[in-house]
């Protein structure tokens, strides 16, 4: 059974750097590629390259949720069997952030990115990274990235 004790999540972020104090966790969205001391300052960083063009509404980071899948390398794959696969311990999987949209599921860190086909060739480039706080002093939750479990996740 899953860890009840975690609880679900679910924040709306924006363009620039969003603080999730809650969670010990700082996302950023930009349309530059993010620098070195956005992964120097917290002691895990996970990145992404986006296209605006995939990118149905507005974006938000939540918890994972029963039958959330995510389609890239060509395949469309349930992201409870991805965490399951990077051997993540089921305690831990409520905390792994996700990246959705109106259509589901765009980013799970240390994974892939949702492979839709843009709706347009000439959509702005999206980058997007985030990082935990490996201390969480004072926090009653801390966020997890799958780069504490697997390192042969991240692809």
């Amino acid at each position: 059974a899953e860890n009840t004790e975690t609880p679900d999540f679910e924040y709306p972020v924006s363009m620039g750097i969003n603080e999730i104090e809650e969670l010990s966790a700082v996302f950023l969205l930009s349309e530059e590629k993010p620098d070195n001391s956005f992964s120097n300052v917290y002691n895990y960083s996970i990145h992404a390259n986006l296209s605006s063009a995939i990118i149905d509404g507005d974006l938000y980071l939540r918890s994972r949720r029963d039958g959330d899948t995510i389609r890239y390398g060509k395949m469309t794959r349930k992201i409870k069997t991805l965490y399951s696969d990077a051997k993540i311990p089921r305690s831990k999987r409520q905390l792994l952030p996700l990246l959705c949209d109106n259509k589901g599921v765009v980013w799970a860190p240390g994974f892939g990115v949702r492979e839709d086909r843009p709706r347009s060739d000439s959509a702005a480039p999206l980058y997007a990274a985030i990082s935990v706080s490996r201390k969480g002093a004072g926090t009653p939750v801390r966020m997890y990235l799958a780069c504490e479990f697997k390192d042969k996740v991240l692809k």
